[in-house]
């Protein structure tokens, strides 16, 4: 296996980490005056209306990007690698998500029925009717996988992944282009757009974004400070237009956002591969807990405020206290579904091989 397949860069796996816990903070905010109330209530619910929520899923979707091409970057081209990109990217998203979904289905069992369950458990990207609120980006995410995976196959998957870009820049171009780019080619296009809307979708643009930025691969220093400095220049010229994390802005705004996301993170692995820049196994360690933070914050919160529903209204320092007591419960229960579960269970399904036309345990 070559470094570029087992290579976890220490900065981005601490951006992956800021993002979910951000995440997490928005919801935790507007959850608390359900606990209390008073000002400290009202300061909570007035803060998760600035935390940056729309950004954190933007980098997600950049990172998710810069992964898959620099993970795969040597796989264009071999049919094995289209199973064994899915397989990879299957056991990474659903054992967590399953386990969210169980959680909540205890509630919402009632309105189930066996297309809603295909749809919850299969995470197929057509529509968003979630049970999980926040896996809708799984559902773009795996558009994504399906989309880039289609894209390593031989003769075709270049030409594939070329119509694809275009594609979406084209279902996403200004109004003013309409009227005079209109042809067969284009027509059919937009007919691909509305039946699949989930792959021609904006949040494409991110992670159009993070394969490009995985593509330039620098080794200078300086060059990936100034990578940085220009991504950081482009976040804040475009800030107003997706108030500054706040909003996905129009639907061109992608472009600009994607792009400085994208610089940084190629600033970030750069500056990280040439030894400027050292992060210990810790950084990693937040990585793996990142995506179990994510997915099953809101289902322990629901469990929570099960248990406390009608029994705690509290306020001031009280409140303050039973914030921090609430984001340790979060948190901890997070880190032990990562690793006492996940990372466990996908070191066992890693050894699984779905390729070569069977079924095989790895020899590894």
């Amino acid at each position: 296996m070559s470094q570029a397949q087992t290579e976890r860069l220490g900065s981005l796996e601490i951006g992956r980490f800021v993002a979910a816990s951000t995440v997490v903070l928005l919801h935790v905010f507007g959850d608390l005056p359900r606990f209390g109330s008073g000002p400290v209530a009202e300061f909570s619910a007035s803060l998760a209306l600035m935390v940056p929520g729309p950004l954190a899923a933007q980098y997600f979707f950049v990172l998710s990007g810069f992964v898959m091409m620099t993970a795969h970057r040597y796989d264009f081209g071999k049919l094995s690698a289209v199973p064994r990109f899915w397989w990879r990217r299957a056991y990474r998203i659903y054992p967590m998500y399953w386990l969210s979904l169980a959680i909540v289905t205890v509630f919402l069992y009632p309105g189930l029925t066996p297309r809603l369950s295909f749809m919850l458990i299969s995470l197929v990207p057509v529509e968003m009717t979630e049970f999980v609120s926040q896996s809708w980006t799984l559902r773009y995410e795996m558009a994504f996988y399906i989309g880039f995976g289609l894209c390593l196959l031989p003769y075709v998957g270049r030409v594939l992944l070329a119509v694809w870009i275009f594609g979406v820049l084209w279902c996403w171009r200004p109004a003013a282009l309409a009227s005079f780019l209109v042809c067969a080619p284009t027509q059919a296009l937009n007919w691909a757009a509305h039946a699949a809307p989930l792959f021609f979708a904006p949040f494409d643009l991110f992670f159009f974004a993070g394969l490009a930025a995985a593509v330039i691969r620098l080794s200078n220093t300086k060059v990936g400070i100034a990578a940085m400095a220009l991504g950081v220049m482009i976040m804040v010229l475009a800030g107003p237009a997706y108030r500054w994390g706040l909003s996905y802005g129009g639907p061109l705004t992608p472009l600009a956002t994607g792009s400085g996301l994208g610089l940084v993170i190629l600033g970030c692995a750069t500056l990280e591969r040439s030894g400027a820049l050292r992060v210990g196994a810790w950084a990693r360690r937040l990585g793996t807990m990142s995506y179990p933070l994510y997915i099953l914050h809101a289902q322990i919160m629901l469990l929570v405020g099960k248990v406390l529903w009608g029994r705690l209204h509290t306020h001031g320092l009280l409140l303050v206290a039973f914030c921090v007591v609430y984001l340790v419960v979060i948190f901890g229960a997070s880190a032990a579904a990562a690793f006492w579960l996940d990372k466990p269970l996908q070191r066992v399904l890693r050894r699984v091989r779905l390729w070569d036309g069977r079924l095989a345990a790895s020899a590894r």
